[in-house]
C-alpha cells in the first residue's frame, strides 16, 4: 500500500485516507436510485481511486471499503483522479475529478443493473449504430 494510503479510518458511511502534503479533500457521497433490498440498511461497496495524468510515480490505484448509502472522504494529492464505486448488482458512470486547493465532490447515484434482450433490425444500406439511445 502506498504511503498516501497507509492509514484508513472507516465508520458507518464514512471513509478517510490519511492526509498528505499538497493534498486536497475529495468528498464522495453515494446513494442508491430506488429502494435498498428488504431488510438492508447499507450495501458494502468499494471505492476505486485511480491517479491519472501527472502524479508521483509511487502513487498507485487504491481500493477503499465504503458503505452505501454513505459519504466517503479522502485526502488525496492534487491532480486528476478516476473515481469508481463498485457494488454488486449496481452501476454508475465513472467520474474524472480534478482536485485543487478547495477540494471537490464526486456525487454518485447507483442504478440497479438489469439485462435487456432484443433485436435491432436495420435496412440493408444503413450503417450499424455504435450505440443506442
Amino acid at each position: 500500500m502506498s504511503r498516501f494510503f497507509q492509514r484508513l479510518v472507516a465508520t458507518v458511511g464514512f471513509c478517510s485516507v490519511a492526509a498528505v502534503s499538497h493534498a486536497a479533500t475529495l468528498k464522495v457521497p453515494v446513494s442508491i436510485r430506488g429502494a435498498l433490498p428488504p431488510g438492508t440498511k447499507y450495501l458494502d461497496a468499494t471505492c476505486i481511486l485511480t491517479p491519472i495524468g501527472e502524479h508521483e510515480p509511487s502513487l498507485k490505484k487504491e481500493s477503499v471499503p465504503l458503505q452505501v448509502p454513505g459519504l466517503g472522504g479522502f485526502d488525496l494529492p492534487k491532480g486528476s483522479w478516476l473515481i469508481e464505486v463498485l457494488v454488486p448488482g449496481y452501476w454508475h458512470a465513472p467520474q474524472v475529478v480534478q482536485l485543487k486547493d478547495g477540494g471537490e465532490t464526486a456525487d454518485f447515484k447507483l442504478w440497479p443493473t438489469a439485462t435487456i434482450h432484443g433485436i435491432v433490425k436495420m435496412k440493408q444500406a444503413d450503417e450499424l449504430p455504435k450505440e443506442l439511445a
